[in-house]
């Protein structure tokens, strides 16, 4: 069913074809799967719909989705990033949106992306978006021959975007089996245990692939003052030796408080020790721990 309905929004169908997904798109409650949807069968000639169709909603249903939604301006160029853009310039400010409007700003920082750091503060902020009224930001694609060439959207696919967001326990288990991190849980009440970590980490940060899958996740604990300690830092196996992990670490510390106010400690498998280390972490011997727990080992598949 939102298969058909994310369909009816490309725009290379007839306008009274998108006109029609449009009013369906409407009675759908869950409002995540309009952002930036992608699949075998869905492509970003539905972005622009699919922002159409957020602009609309109220701000508590957006709420859960704004680290998402502050994302979608990374690469402005793309359909539905400024429909968006304004969107959150009318979102009331709160201070969840101002929470979420400051990580975003703290992870284009961290990942030097300029121009989306300062198209946050100039359209998100100010609403200035005297540059872009007069020309479109895309071409609307009107039939299969005007899509994007494949190359391009290839690209797009494999790009890798970090977010502070909440996974579900499915989610988590299913990047779980395609990770190293697959086989560092009890086999006691497992999935009973992992969805209460997903809710309730203070810190969870989520690479993803221009697909919208799940390719490398840092959990952590903190009190924002003193100290940070990750619980959880995985990538999955088709994405290493590409600074992800790297990228989730130095973004969490920063979220933390940065270097100079944050120290950081987590417990790390020998094989990542040399990771670790070419990151600026050193073995410490001043840790002390009460572990009483049962602890049946087994791997995630």
């Amino acid at each position: 069913m939102i298969d058909e309905v994310l369909g009816m929004l490309s725009e290379v169908n007839p306008e009274e074809v998108q006109q029609a997904g449009l009013e369906l798109a409407r009675q759908v409650k869950t409002v995540s799967i309009f952002v930036q949807p992608a699949s075998a069968r869905i492509g970003m000639d539905v972005w622009e719909n699919c922002a159409k169709v957020l602009a609309e909603r109220p701000d508590q249903e957006l709420e859960p989705i704004l680290d998402r939604l502050f994302g979608w301006l990374r690469d402005t160029t793309l359909p539905g990033a400024i429909t968006i853009a304004k969107r959150l310039h009318a979102f009331g400010r709160n201070d969840k949106f101002n929470d979420r409007l400051r990580i975003a700003k703290l992870i284009a920082r961290s990942d030097h992306a300029d121009e989306w750091l300062r198209d946050m503060e100039r359209w998100v902020e100010k609403g200035d978006f005297s540059d872009i009224e007069d020309c479109p930001i895309h071409d609307p694609i009107r039939s299969p021959k005007n899509r994007e060439p494949e190359a391009s959207v290839h690209e797009h696919q494999h790009e890798v975007t970090i977010r502070e967001e909440r996974l579900t326990a499915e989610e988590y288990i299913d990047f779980l089996k395609r990770t190293d991190l697959g086989s560092q849980y009890p086999k006691e009440r497992f999935e009973e245990r992992i969805a209460r970590l997903v809710q309730t980490v203070s810190v969870s940060l989520i690479a993803r692939n221009g697909q919208g899958v799940p390719v490398g996740v840092l959990f952590g604990l903190t009190d924002f003052a003193y100290w940070l300690y990750v619980t959880d830092l995985g990538v999955d196996r088709n994405y290493t030796h590409r600074g992800i992990g790297r990228r989730l670490l130095q973004t969490a510390h920063e979220l933390a408080g940065g270097e100079k106010d944050i120290a950081v400690y987590l417990i790390a498998n020998e094989d990542a020790v040399p990771f670790y280390e070419k990151c600026g972490l050193k073995r410490a011997d001043d840790v002390m721990k009460y572990n009483h727990i049962e602890w049946t080992e087994f791997t995630v598949s």
